[in-house]
């Protein structure tokens, strides 16, 4: 159903672009605000304008959207890589953020942004053990805090982030054997 509903915005963004903002809106939202919240804590007015961004982004590129099930993939890409680009900005005007191993996790996450879209690298993340791929993908693809993903699996949260520096060494060793054969 909801590749249905994805195939059918994305077509009606193109065809009739307030209508298919206004149905892109209603389908991810939620999603796009809490990608944007996650990276700009402590920050809502400037969450509020990276979500903004988003769907402008998104109107503007709507001859390029991808069909079907890519468009959520697409949609979260582009929440992250705007709100990463308020954050950047932010910081360079010497706005402070909580400490919290961010701008660490965040490199590490702008760097597997554009790796995100091979199926070699997906398939990597979720042959982790589990819950460590759905650690994974928690923390760098939907920016939720380490503290949130624990309590969430029942863990201590020095407990995920010793998984998670775990698995981005394993992936990077992967990567790197990868791009050397």
């Amino acid at each position: 159903m909801l590749h249905d509903d994805y195939t059918a915005a994305a077509a009606l963004l193109q065809n009739d672009p307030q209508e298919g903002l206004r149905r892109l809106m209603e389908l991810f939202g939620g999603p796009v605000h809490a990608i944007c919240t996650a990276i700009l804590r402590g920050h809502a007015e400037d969450a509020d304008e990276a979500a903004a961004d988003t769907f402008v982004r998104l109107w503007r590129n709507a001859s390029s959207l991808p069909a079907g099930t890519a468009l959520r993939g697409y949609v979260v890409r582009t929440a992250r890589s705007c709100a990463i680009d308020r954050y950047r900005a932010l910081t360079r005007r010497g706005v402070l953020f909580p400490l919290d191993g961010r701008e660490e996790d965040m490199d590490f996450a702008v760097e597997l942004e554009s790796l995100l879209e091979t199926r070699e690298l997906a398939g990597m993340i979720l042959a982790l053990p589990p819950p460590d791929g759905e650690i994974f993908l928690r923390r760098y693809l939907y920016c939720e805090e380490t503290r949130a993903i624990a309590e969430h699996y029942g863990l201590p949260d020095a407990t995920v982030r010793t998984k998670l520096a775990r698995a981005r060494k394993k992936l990077r060793a992967l990567l790197e054997k990868e791009v050397s054969l």
